[in-house]
């Protein structure tokens, strides 16, 4: 492993802090990076994917993304801009700031996303500014200097506040032994893209995946719910939605005992399947099938499709309930989790 992709001894999470520019000579290349000590390969390793996300594009996106490094084991926060220049070809300069951090700790990166995005976006705004104001390089160097300490003391609070909420490795409270434990097989199915592994992802992990990544066949996660006077440990099957794994979900259903059926609230299609989904899992469930339907991506509120009526109709169709839910906030996802336990502990 090189030293690179080695992380320090201490609980580091983000490694350095790049800012690039398309140089019409040389192509991308990473203008300044803080702090110091990055191979140039590895930076112009990671100026290249960077500002190849803009490249071709006559329209510059606002979103940020994120995108891996998988040979070095690290990923990056990544904003691309332009900065006006008329003495450059097309009237400007492709652009982009790339926070880099390490891959085993992108669980708590793509939790606080939008805290991060919102930080990126501040820099970068700063960089345009003082570029077009044709300030001296040192005045450029000190912007990307305080953005990463800034990164880095954001980052710090946000582990500080998670571990207020961490559990004692010795708690007081009581233990339960395996025989004490509710088992519950939970599905969670819906058309491919509409939130499912993001959804498990918020509940399981606390972080949310920005970047979608079809699953294949199954993803089988567990968790352990406390209830009053008792605990379930849910093993839940997140299913791909992709026809191509039609002929296997059959053996993904059977001894299931709840389901979630995820439709997403910006999508019309997803919504007018669900109905197919129900009946598809009904034949393995029985006739009293236990669950909800989460309308999900209730966060993209400019662009729902689907309105109040619609979701009262599915609900009287379907004899299931309907959450409101975003994997991005969280909103509803615990309480969903909650209400299967209670239901299907009440029936044993």
């Amino acid at each position: 492993m090189s030293k690179d992709s080695e992380p320090s001894s201490s609980p580091d999470i983000l490694r350095t802090l790049v800012y690039s520019q398309f140089d019409e000579k040389v192509g991308p290349k990473a203008r300044i990076t803080f702090p110091k000590g990055i191979s140039d390969k590895i930076k112009n390793k990671i100026s290249l994917k960077s500002i190849n996300l803009l490249l071709g594009t006559k329209k510059m996106s606002d979103a940020v993304a994120i995108i891996p490094f998988p040979d070095i084991k690290m990923k990056g926060l990544i904003k691309t801009f332009e900065i006006r220049d008329e003495t450059k070809r097309g009237g400007s300069i492709d652009s982009a700031l790339t926070l880099v951090f390490y891959e085993i700790h992108d669980a708590i990166i793509y939790k606080y996303i939008k805290t991060l995005e919102n930080k990126i976006i501040e820099i970068a705004n700063e960089l345009i500014n003082l570029e077009e104001k044709k300030v001296e390089r040192k005045k450029i160097s000190e912007v990307i200097k305080s953005g990463f300490q800034n990164f880095k003391e954001l980052i710090n609070d946000l582990k500080q506040e998670e571990e207020k909420f961490e559990e004692k490795p010795f708690p007081e409270k009581k233990e339960f032994d395996e025989k004490s434990f509710y088992k519950f097989k939970i599905l969670i199915v819906g058309d491919a893209g509409v939130g499912k592994t993001s959804i498990v992802l918020r509940y399981t992990n606390r972080a949310f995946r920005r970047s979608y990544i079809p699953t294949l066949g199954v993803n089988i996660t567990e968790k352990t719910v406390q209830l009053e006077n008792e605990a379930a440990r849910f093993v839940i099957w997140d299913i791909a939605g992709h026809s191509k794994y039609q002929m296997m979900r059959n053996h993904y259903y059977e001894g299931a005992n709840g389901v979630f059926l995820v439709f997403d609230l910006t999508r019309r299609d997803s919504f007018d399947n669900l109905s197919d989904w129900y009946q598809d899992v009904k034949k393995f469930l029985g006739k009293n099938v236990k669950g909800f339907i989460l309308a999900n991506k209730n966060d993209l509120k400019k662009q729902i499709k689907i309105n109040n009526s619609d979701l009262k109709q599915l609900k009287n169709k379907l004899g299931l309930d309907v959450l409101k839910t975003s994997a991005l906030t969280g909103e509803n996802i615990d309480q969903a989790f909650e209400e299967i336990a209670k239901s299907l502990v009440k029936e044993k």
